[in-house]
């Protein structure tokens, strides 16, 4: 994930509002791929994060 999208991505969470995004990753194998991803921040703590490839 580019450094950008990273920092926005934490500065949302830590403000309490989801992030809605796509996403670029790195399998072990080291191919990219991409997901669109929900990232919601959760009462008490954690995150639900559903991503579809």
């Amino acid at each position: 994930m580019p450094g950008a999208v990273f920092k926005a991505m934490w500065e949302t969470l830590q403000a309490g509002s989801p992030f809605v995004g796509y996403v670029r990753n790195r399998a072990l194998d080291g191919k990219e791929y991409v997901v669109f991803a929900t990232v919601t921040p959760l009462p008490g703590g954690g995150y639900l994060y559903p991503a579809r490839r």
